[in-house]
């Protein structure tokens, strides 16, 4: 699998000096104009132009100069000139040095011409061939290049916005676990300090025998050890959301939904359910100034009493 792409390449390569060498091969074959056997600098222009191709992914201005300098030597070797300058479109990513070397190209050739005496009406429409064969073929050969730099920029954005959008969601995620965990706590603490209670008023009961005074103890042992458990366990996911490297956003706490409490449950109920659990309680008052109060208002009241309540029965003596 790793050398299918250079393999690949060399193919690619040796197809296009191919087609770049046909033309001028058949000009090779042709009965020379002046009489003179101009076949082994032709031929030498051949091997050069193959080693122009082979050099052309890496240095692909180096190789379209090769085959503008080759051109003199035999017209048909003009053929290559649009491809190699697509190609330097193509793979060269600063657009300055082919600029400079087109500048320079027609400078040099516009001097030798005029040394030579050569009229400015016979070496002019070079100008033309060098603007039609070699800039505009370079030019959309970078119009592709920058083309696919932009496709390949939009993809990269894409997976970065996608990566960006998992981070937020895993950290939602551990904002809404630690929110549950936290009103596991609050709302499974209290029920578990109630059995406590409950538990312990078995347990100092005169009339309950001893073997079932036993079994109460241990009740309320284990209610105890189980709010421990359950308060290690909300500890462990604290951590685990105080770890989260990108922190609250937009002023966002771990505790933005919406606490759960038992449907339906005033702070009158509340306090009547610890009283009949055997804490000796009572209630003041009513829950009028509450009546018209905001859900969120009316639920934070509802946490104190219980919050209360639960370390009441966890701390408080007797």
């Amino acid at each position: 699998m790793n050398d299918s792409g250079p393999r690949h390449t060399t193919v690619k390569d040796v197809l296009l000096f191919a087609v770049l060498a046909l033309p001028v091969v058949y000009g090779v074959l042709l009965p020379p104009s002046d009489g003179g056997p101009r076949w082994p600098a032709e031929a030498a222009g051949v091997a050069v132009l193959g080693a122009a191709v082979a050099a052309s992914r890496r240095w692909p201005l180096l190789s379209l100069l090769i085959v503008l300098a080759l051109v003199p030597l035999q017209g048909n070797f003009v053929f290559g000139v649009p491809v190699m300058s697509y190609l330097t479109g193509r793979r060269t990513p600063h657009a300055r040095p082919v600029l400079w070397a087109f500048t320079a190209v027609f400078v040099t050739g516009s001097v030798l011409n005029i040394v030579r005496g050569i009229d400015v009406t016979s070496w002019f429409p070079q100008t033309l061939y060098l603007v039609v064969l070699g800039v505009l073929p370079w030019l959309v050969g970078r119009y592709w290049r920058q083309y696919q730099e932009l496709v390949h920029a939009g993809w990269e954005r894409a997976d970065q916005l996608e990566r960006e959008h998992r981070i937020v969601a895993e950290r939602e995620r551990l904002r809404e676990r630690a929110r549950i965990a936290q009103d596991m706590h609050d709302s499974l603490g209290h029920e578990l300090a109630l059995i406590a209670v409950r538990a312990g008023a078995l347990q100092v009961a005169p009339d309950l025998p001893e073997r079932h005074r036993a079994q109460a103890a241990e009740l309320r042992a284990s209610a105890a050890d189980a709010t421990e458990h359950l308060r290690e366990i909300v500890g462990v996911l604290r951590e685990e959301t105080a770890r989260d490297p990108a922190g609250p956003r937009d002023g966002a706490g771990p505790r933005e939904g919406a606490p759960t409490r038992p449907a339906r449950e005033s702070i009158t109920d509340l306090v009547e359910r610890a009283r009949t659990s055997g804490m000796p309680v009572g209630l003041t008052g009513d829950a009028g100034p509450l009546a018209g109060a905001a859900p969120m208002t009316v639920l934070a009241a509802h946490r104190v009493v219980q919050e209360a309540l639960t370390n009441a029965a966890k701390h408080a003596p007797g």
